[in-house]
């Protein structure tokens, strides 16, 4: 008798924490589904307190978490839960919720075995170190050294592991003594929900400002090559016009165009420089757009 009023116990104590979730749940219009796996906690502690402002953490058991989906209608994320499940709960639009969390990285010593993301450098320099055996340790891993007044200093810049390449046991001790954390570790994000819409991470991690630069190149050369007049690119339509002309009546041959061209060009890049410096990096982002729907219409 007493074993049925404990397991009554329990499914009631569930049901009660399944609507405590799916009531917070609600509050947010942005939830989001993590992975922690393989996540120190030290490390995600300092990124849940460096995005606290904005965003919670919370680590869910996967039972819980597949009910509270059940009862929101939630098949979509139900469905994209895996490994050490958290919820993502925030009000900010999901990309910036990514880019908040890829700038909020969380930076590790690199161990033995493991892959050197990039080249691994000790820079040259001074370093903390007294002489002692640690000179030929540093020997050992082809950093040259030297002793100069009281300290070891590295005389040049050296590569001790190649990106890609397992990285040694002595070279990692070295980089640790050296304070040198290499790995970069950041929460990593399944999906993000917002509305009836799925973002994945690829989708997420879209650079969106490069293919806007990219759509205005596109858009300058196709302005360009069919004579379309458009008033922000007249110094270049002349220029392209006097070239051309230049080309027609022989004055310059086609495969001399380029070097008749170059000090032009050099000129551009130069007044954009001395521009670039007198306007904002955003004012520039909003005058790209504008100009592309100029472009078209």
């Amino acid at each position: 008798m007493t074993e049925k009023k404990e397991s009554v116990h329990v499914k009631e104590s569930k049901k009660a924490k399944v609507k405590e979730l799916v009531e917070l749940i609600k509050k947010y219009g942005v939830i989001g589904l993590l992975n922690l796996e393989k996540m120190p906690s030290s490390q995600l502690q300092s990124i849940r307190s460096s995005i606290r402002k904005d965003i919670r953490i919370l680590s869910v058991k996967k039972s819980l978490l597949t009910r509270a989906f059940e009862a929101l209608g939630y098949k979509d994320l139900d469905e994209k839960v895996s490994g050490s499940p958290a919820l993502l709960l925030t009000n900010l639009n999901p990309f910036k919720v990514y880019k908040l969390i890829d700038k909020n990285k969380s930076k590790l010593p690199i161990k033995t075995g493991q892959i050197a993301p990039y080249d691994l450098i000790i820079s040259q320099g001074d370093t903390p170190f007294t002489p002692g055996p640690i000179i030929g340790e540093l020997g050992a891993i082809g950093v040259k050294a030297k002793v100069d007044k009281g300290k070891i200093v590295i005389i040049k810049d050296s590569v001790v592991a190649k990106k890609g390449e397992p990285v040694t046991g002595p070279v990692s001790s070295m980089l640790l003594k050296l304070g040198v954390k290499p790995v970069e570790i950041s929460l990593n994000i399944n999906v993000i929900k917002e509305g009836k819409t799925i973002y994945t991470k690829d989708i997420l991690s879209t650079d969106f400002e490069g293919l806007i630069g990219v759509g205005f190149n596109n858009a300058k050369n196709l302005v360009l090559n069919t004579g379309i007049f458009e008033p922000s690119l007249i110094n270049e339509i002349l220029q392209k016009a006097h070239l051309n002309a230049l080309m027609l009546n022989g004055f310059v041959h086609p495969d001399q165009a380029i070097k008749v061209a170059a000090p032009v060009i050099t000129e551009q890049k130069k007044e954009k420089k001395e521009d670039k410096e007198e306007v904002k990096e955003e004012k520039s982002k909003v005058d790209a757009v504008e100009a592309l729907g100029a472009l078209f219409g």
